[in-house]
């Protein structure tokens, strides 16, 4: 059976314990020792580098884009061996109905290979799917509820019925028992806004004997946060699942500096021995659709729905009026009054690429438009796939999550035309080069853990996320003197430095700096769980 050995290099082992000297020896697709090694069919010299677990990207949105790119160039380039996709309530499966369909394309950008599949039936689908194209990483997928409740209720805005639930029970059970790490819940995106307490309960009683998390991008991320992560802890409890925080942040100014407050109600959970843990991105900016500035009511009915409220002079009047802030509508975020059109930038904006990188406030300075207006025509423009940018966190609150130890990394990159938040190529260089090397906020070892043991553990990926003997060989080698991120909001594609060899299930994906053309990832299953 060929070997390769590892020689020289600094080991940390992905366990948050301290590093070590050692060789690492690999057969086929499994570590095979740590130790002293003598020789090995391919000696690859790592003195002067650490060796650590590949990274995994436990926020990803790279559900369709590996279909695309199954080489994965962003994320490889960031020592990155696996994805897990289908998080903040939408993805590509179950899509079972014409709503769900149109909801995903608006919510997706438009593919660049008009042969590569984007809808499935099921995970079992979308799984052989990714195994026919072959991926350069892993894949462990989230069950996205919005599709599920699209797929079973259309883009309505009310609470479901019972036979309602009832189905909405069986695709989630379906695809717990065909590999889902966990279920998602997107509730500032239609229709998860839509969704009241009890349903979330009744479908987190579904996923509780398997162990898995419930995963929340939170109903408002501004004036009500603390509400709203209270709101996903007493699901998780009452369900009797754990829970998951998405990109844990602040996006409201007013009240940048207190989500050390939020961080006590993950500590006080904790101390009751619930399961709580959450992800976080190292900018100070977010991204999302469009579509999410939008108050609710403008976004019920699904995408079709939202395009006809848009043509409509006195409804886009009444969604000028609700962006302006005079008619408050009860939890909902209003983000961009709340930061200012100056920091609503647009990412992506297939059709009017030269809107691309500017600001609302700045196109609305060039175009004589009214922001708002300029906001619906984009939607119009793009039938609902722009993309945005927003400057809504300061780096005091990044500073104050990094640490905690229920804190984990995720890129929550979105792969998109255009200039795309940095994030998707810079976000594990940059965690190690800005804020263990330079800032010292971090100790190389915590950092690691973070981003390879601790998210294995949360999402029960199996043998995955620590050097282990028996374990498969997901390995990143990196230089720690030289490893930074390079991309920018002008330059958003821009690899990263320092990354030397990258190897996925015992195949390098990246040899000496240079991407292969290997795909040797896999589909991830939950520990413990055969897929169906």
């Amino acid at each position: 059976m060929p070997t390769t050995l590892l020689r020289g290099g600094l080991v940390i082992d992905g366990s948050g314990a301290e590093a070590r000297r050692a060789d690492v020896l690999i057969r086929e697709d499994r570590i095979a020792e740590i130790g002293e090694v003598s020789d090995a069919d391919c000696v690859l010299d790592v003195g002067g580098l650490v060796v650590a677990p590949g990274f995994i990207d436990c926020h990803s949105h790279s559900d369709l884009y590996l279909l695309e790119d199954p080489f994965a160039a962003p994320k490889v380039a960031q020592g990155v061996t696996t994805e897990i996709v289908g998080n903040c309530g939408f993805g590509p499966f179950p899509l079972r109905s014409e709503a769900a369909r149109r909801a995903m394309e608006a919510l997706v950008p438009p593919a660049e290979q008009p042969d590569s599949p984007r809808e499935f039936a099921s995970l079992a689908d979308y799984r052989a799917a990714l195994q026919r194209r072959g991926t350069a990483v892993n894949v462990a997928a989230l069950a996205p509820h919005g599709a599920i409740r699209l797929s079973v209720m259309g883009g309505d805005d009310r609470p479901a019925t019972g036979e309602e639930l009832a189905q909405m029970r069986g695709l989630v059970r379906e695809a717990m028992e065909q590999g889902a790490v966990g279920l998602s819940f997107g509730l500032l995106y239609a229709p998860g806004c839509f969704t009241p307490m009890e349903e979330m309960v009744a479908l987190g009683e579904v996923v509780a004997p398997f162990a898995r998390p419930l995963v929340f991008h939170v109903r408002n991320e501004c004036d009500r946060f603390e509400e709203s992560v209270a709101e996903a802890i007493e699901i998780g409890r009452q369900s009797g699942a754990p829970v998951h925080i998405s990109h844990l942040k602040v996006a409201d100014p007013a009240r940048w500096g207190q989500v050390g407050k939020t961080l006590a109600r993950i500590d006080a959970a904790r101390g009751q021995e619930q399961r709580v843990t959450c992800d976080q991105y190292p900018y100070t900016a977010g991204s999302s659709p469009f579509q999410t500035l939008l108050p609710p009511w403008s976004l019920a009915g699904g995408a079709t729905k939202l395009l006809e409220r848009l043509r409509d002079s006195a409804t886009r009047e009444r969604i000028a009026t609700a962006l302006s802030g005079s008619e408050e509508i009860p939890g909902w975020d209003n983000l961009s009054r709340r930061i200012g059109w100056d920091r609503s930038v647009v990412g992506s904006a297939p059709g009017v690429e030269g809107y691309e990188g500017k600001s609302i406030a700045q196109i609305a300075q060039e175009t004589g438009k009214l922001p708002a207006d300029l906001v619906c025509d984009l939607l119009l423009s793009t039938r609902g796939a722009a993309i945005g940018i927003w400057h809504q966190m300061c780096e005091e609150d990044v500073r104050t999550v990094m640490p905690h130890p229920a804190q984990m990394v995720g890129s929550d990159g979105l792969p998109a035309p255009g200039k795309p938040h940095p994030r998707l190529w810079g976000t594990f260089p940059r965690v190690l080069g800005r804020y263990v090397r330079e800032l010292g906020l971090l100790t190389l070892e915590q950092a690691i853990h973070k981003m390879t043991g601790r998210p294995a553990a949360t999402f029960g990926l199996a043998e995955r996320g620590l050097l282990r003997a028996g374990y498969y060989a997901d390995v990143c080698v990196f230089d720690p003197a030289r490893i930074i991120d390079h991309a920018t909001w002008d330059e958003p594609t821009l690899p990263p430095e320092g990354i030397v060899h990258v190897l996925c299930n015992g195949l390098a994906t990246l040899q000496d700096g240079v991407r292969s053309e290997g795909r040797p990832g896999r589909f991830s299953a939950p520990r413990g769980r055969p897929l169906a």
